[in-house]
């Protein structure tokens, strides 16, 4: 018994031992080369299909990057977001003066004006109506002219001419078609104070919101108006960039009953959207997509019967227009797990035709960083035993990185070194991955250990029983 109790532990740390052995890119089912460009030392790569289609995890926690001497990197993974920038800008405009008569300079005159605009809404010329314009008239207002400006119009600036006056007030209205306008701002001031060599100038008026393309000034004081000679507005042009998003090829489906289609699918995809391709025109359904869930009930030694959860409800459509052809838009999906869901189509509708929908799955693939430490070539791996998760925290990675701003990371490109899975090999790889294997190790080399120990103990437990054997088969000395 001492003996087998020592094989048996010499087994069980030789198995630990061969357990703490590190990945090598051997263990992997499928590599890439890295083509990195620059001195790095960080590197960033948006992760393509084939990745999610190899994969053993959906979290990725198998894909590992070496270099030329096998080693692995440190790496991070990141979910591509959607981007916003806003720029601000300041721009010269054109301006019309308005001019009251001296019936006119308390501010209460009637000031109906004639313009012309150009195709593009810009302003040609802006003229009062006959009588307006007399001997003695004063610069009652502006018309500002911003057809031109890009974005959302948030301040404008006046240069004026020399004044007397310390303040000079006036309003500032908005209107899309110079018919009807609306206040934007009620007490716009102009400021110029001097003291003891000191000077304070304030020409600028904000406001929140934004304005139309046409602007109006109207002085308080027509009497004592300066004279402008620019007006510059300030105006936020904002960028929206949506996230990079995935799509696959066009997937039949696997299961065709009536009025039900069931699509497969192999991969680790974190999918959210879905795109469904008719293949006849004027087609129109509403339809039910459903996922598949475990079921209940299970009993020993049987699998828990199919249970599809409803997932979405939409209306797909296929239509010819006189504009051209116009389709439904894709289905955002939110909650979906394994690779597994079917379409139920509303009956009452009359179907989708003969021929059976396809689908297209989108998702926002991981963006992978790595640190090219040691000599290239440089490889990506993936599609291994079950293995714990190696990846760090972008912040730990890419020290001083907040997360905020563009990644400090040159781009490299994949190149892959073996032929993406068919579907069945995808199949068998993810059975056999699902099955208890060592990480780090072969799992040809742990079955060679487990076979010698048992030869061993099988051996020794013979010999004992031999020895017993004799011992009982030898006379009693009397």
């Amino acid at each position: 018994m001492k003996v087998l109790s020592a094989l048996l532990v010499v087994a069980l740390f030789a198995t630990s031992a061969l357990a703490e052995l590190p990945l090598q890119p051997e263990n992997f089912a499928h590599r890439g080369k890295l083509a990195t460009v620059g001195s790095g030392p960080f590197h960033q790569l948006v992760l393509p299909l084939a990745v999610y289609q190899g994969s053993a995890r959906p979290d990725l926690a198998d894909l590992r990057v070496f270099n030329a001497r096998g080693e692995a990197l440190p790496h991070a993974l990141l979910r591509s977001e959607a981007r916003s920038e806003s720029q601000a800008t300041t721009s010269p405009v054109p301006f019309f003066p308005l001019l009251a008569g001296p019936e006119t300079a308390d501010g209460d005159g009637d000031l109906a004006v004639t313009v012309r605009r150009g195709a593009d809404g810009t302003l040609i010329a802006v003229r009062q109506g006959a009588g307006k314009a007399q001997a003695g008239s004063r610069p009652r207002g502006i018309v500002i002219d911003a057809a031109r400006v890009a974005g959302r119009i948030r301040s404008l600036r006046l240069e004026v001419g020399p004044s007397r006056q310390t303040f000079l007030r006036y309003t500032l209205e908005s209107s899309a078609d110079l018919q009807r306008w609306r206040l934007l701002k009620a007490d716009g001031q102009l400021v110029h104070l001097e003291h003891a060599g000191q000077r304070v100038d304030n020409n600028v008026a904000e406001w929140e919101g934004g304005a139309d393309k046409y602007l109006r000034l109207l002085w308080a004081d027509p009497s004592q108006a300066p004279e402008v000679r620019s007006v510059l507005l300030g105006s936020v042009a904002s960028r929206f960039e949506p996230p990079l998003r995935l799509w696959s090829e066009p997937l039949p489906p696997s299961t065709v009953l009536p009025n039900v289609y069931e699509y497969s699918w192999v991969g680790q995809m974190p999918l959210d959207r879905l795109r469904l391709d008719l293949p006849q025109v004027n087609a129109l359904a509403p339809l039910d997509i459903q996922h598949q869930v475990a079921g209940g009930g299970r009993r020993r030694h049987q699998r828990p019967p199919a249970v599809w959860e409803s997932l979405a409800r939409t209306v797909v459509y296929r239509l010819q227009s006189p504009a051209g052809e116009i389709r439904s838009a894709d289905v955002v999906l939110s909650g979906l797990r394994g690779n597994r869901l079917r379409l139920v189509v509303d009956a009452r509708s009359g179907g989708l035709g003969a021929m059976p929908p396809t689908l297209r799955l989108g998702f926002v693939p991981h963006v992978l960083v790595f640190l090219a430490r040691g000599d290239g070539p440089y490889l990506l791996a993936w599609g291994a035993s079950p293995v714990e998760r190696a990846d760090l925290p972008v912040a730990t990675l890419i020290p001083g990185y907040d997360g905020r701003g563009e990644l400090p990371a040159a781009t490299a490109t994949l190149g892959l070194l073996t032929a993406p899975p068919s579907p069945a090999a995808l199949g068998a790889a993810k059975a056999l991955t699902q099955s208890p294997q060592t990480p780090g190790v072969s799992s040809k080399w742990v079955l060679w250990s487990v076979l010698l120990a048992g030869l061993l103990v099988l051996a020794a437990m013979v010999r004992t029983l031999t020895r017993q054997m004799r011992q009982s088969a030898e006379p009693k000395a009397e």
